[in-house]
C-alpha cells in the first residue's frame, strides 16, 4: 500500500519535490520498522546510578582513576597557604604636606594612625586569585618609600614608590 502511494506521488507532474519528500518518508518508514522500541520504565521508578570508588571514568576508561582520599585527609583547597602579603601591597600615590599621606592599593593612610583594612588579591592553594583583606599600619612615610606593618606578619617592611608603573 505504501509503495503504491509512493508510485502515485512520483508519477505526478511536479515530481521532483514530491519525489524527494516521498523518498525521505520511505527511508524513515524503513528505519522505523528496523528499530525495536525500548522497554518503558515502570511508572514512578527512576533508575539509580551507582558509583564505586576507584571505578572507571566513562569518558577516559584507559586512565588510572585516583584513589579516594583517606578519612581525615585535607585537600589542597582546605590547606592554608602562608603568603608574603607585603608583595601584594603597592604604593599608588603620595601627598607630601604638613601631614604626609600615602595611598596603598586603594586606601589612603597617615603615619601613626591606627591600622586600616586594605583589599588584596592573593592566590589561594590552587593558585586561584582570591580577594582578601589585611590590616595595615603605616609606621613612617619617607620621600619615596613607606615603612609598613601588616597585622599577623613578623616584621615591618619598607615599600618603595616606583614611578611610571
Amino acid at each position: 500500500m505504501i509503495v503504491r502511494q509512493l508510485i502515485d506521488i512520483l508519477t505526478r507532474p511536479p515530481g521532483r519535490v514530491g519525489a524527494i519528500a516521498a523518498l525521505g518518508c520511505l527511508g524513515l518508514s524503513v528505519l522505523a520498522a528496523d528499530v525495536a522500541p525500548s522497554p518503558a520504565p515502570a511508572e514512578g521508578e527512576i533508575p539509580k546510578s551507582v558509583f564505586t570508588p576507584g571505578g572507571k571514568d566513562p569518558f577516559y576508561p584507559e586512565a588510572n582513576a585516583p584513589e579516594p582520599p583517606a578519612k581525615g585527609a585535607t585537600s589542597a583547597a582546605k590547606r592554608e597557604v602562608r603568603r608574603d602579603l607585603y608583595a601584594y601591597l603597592k604604593i599608588t600615590g603620595f601627598i607630601h604636606s604638613r601631614r604626609p599621606q600615602v595611598t596603598i592599593n586603594t586606601t589612603t593612610f597617615v603615619a601613626g594612625d591606627p591600622p586600616l583594612e586594605v583589599k588584596l588579591i592573593v592566590p589561594n592553594a590552587d593558585n586561584v586569585p582570591t580577594p582578601q583583606k589585611a590590616l595595615v599600619r603605616i609606621i613612617e612615610i619617607r620621600e619615596k618609600s613607606v615603612v609598613v606593618n601588616i597585622e599577623g606578619q613578623t616584621q615591618p617592611r619598607e615599600l618603595f614608590w616606583h614611578e611610571g608603573r
